[in-house]
């Protein structure tokens, strides 16, 4: 299921794009009130969603889901930064391997910096 709302999301028609936007949404928010769920679900697909995310936010033609784009990619911060995923959780990466950093907010400040780097050839690692 979690793999057609990202194809949604990532869908040119506005109107499917908008219902993957809305549906993932609302999944972060529910995740959101229930830690110990948002653990066992983020472990398995926070670095996809957040990489999906990024990649329609950055994306001309998905301008139209900036506003619910920016809502999701706010919720999956506060999920890490907040502790709502357990810190003794950590999220698997894009090769569904554990992430190797302290901690899980370190390792979505590398995967948000390493994303824009791809994502942006011109930009400068700082």
């Amino acid at each position: 299921m979690i793999m057609t709302v990202l194809f949604a999301m990532r869908h040119e028609k506005p109107e499917l794009m908008e219902i993957g936007l809305m549906s993932m949404n609302a999944l972060n928010e529910i995740l959101i009130s229930e830690p110990p769920t948002a653990t066992i679900f983020y472990k398995s697909f926070y670095t996809g969603i957040l990489r999906d995310t990024l990649t329609v936010m950055t994306d001309y033609r998905h301008i139209s889901g900036f506003k619910l784009q920016g809502y999701i990619l706010q919720n999956l911060i506060i999920a890490v930064s907040r502790n709502i995923i357990d810190e003794n959780c950590r999220i698997l990466d894009h090769n569904e391997q554990e992430h190797q950093f302290a901690t899980n907010s370190e390792y979505v400040m590398e995967l948000l910096k390493g994303s824009l780097i791809e994502m942006f050839p011109n930009l400068n690692k700082v």
